[in-house]
């Protein structure tokens, strides 16, 4: 991968950790997009080979296994970080999702897969549907 002067990085503190989070450049955008067109939906998004794929390119500090081991409330820190750097892709993709119903049930599989498991670490272990627009 070519380090990218324009990317944008954000730095947080885990505990111990110091965690990097990268904005994606075109190229690996495009190419998680393709690997997703073929992940089928029984699969999930849990762990598979494409999310760990981007994981390693967006995030630098810890791996996508070792987050078992944190709290949904720091992972949070996580995505808020991501989302933060990158803004553009998340409007970009907001706009064309509303066009898109594959990628409408891409993003829906890949709440009730977080729900999942904010609710399997609090104790519950069925999000319902007002739980999960509540997280959109």
């Amino acid at each position: 991968m070519s380090t990218n002067p324009t990317r944008k990085t954000k730095e947080i503190k885990l505990g111990n950790r110091l965690i990097t989070v990268n904005e994606l450049l075109v190229r690996e955008i495009k190419a998680f997009w393709k690997d997703l067109s073929n992940l089928q939906p029984v699969m999930g998004l849990e762990l598979s080979p494409e999310l760990q794929k981007i994981w390693g390119i967006a995030v630098e500090g810890i791996t996508i296994e070792e987050t078992e081991d944190y709290t949904p409330s720091s992972l949070k820190l996580i995505y808020d970080a991501f989302r933060e750097v990158n803004e553009v892709f998340f409007d970009l993709a907001a706009q064309l999702e509303g066009d898109n119903p594959m990628l409408v049930a891409l993003r829906n599989a890949a709440l009730l897969d977080l729900a999942n498991k904010y609710m399997a670490a609090n104790g519950s272990t069925n999000p319902s549907a007002d739980s999960l627009n509540e997280a959109t």
